[in-house]
């Protein structure tokens, strides 16, 4: 599968999961749906999984973890805001 062909189908099954849950859900909620989703698909995702931060040859305990991994090729990061002051153009 090429890198566009999976973010393709993360930001369609994102998109789906907020359509179907609906807005003004905790970010938990977001992600663990888009997790099964993904799983569905066959892709074997990881929840929270740490990853190590390096600085100057120095491995960091940040504490970082990444929100969804999948293999070495995507991260991805939800966000669930209470109100977006952004305006977003309609579709044509």
């Amino acid at each position: 599968m090429t890198e566009e062909a999976l973010v393709t189908m993360i930001l369609d099954e994102a998109f789906l999961g907020h359509r179907k849950i609906g807005p003004g859900m905790l970010e938990s909620v977001y992600k663990t749906c888009l997790a099964y989703r993904l799983r569905k698909r066959g892709l074997n995702i990881e929840l929270e999984k740490p990853v190590p931060v390096f600085f100057e040859e120095v491995k960091m305990d940040c504490g970082y973890r990444a929100i969804l991994w999948w293999r070495t090729a995507v991260v991805v990061e939800t966000k669930s805001v209470e109100e977006s002051t952004e305006y977003m153009s309609p579709k044509c």
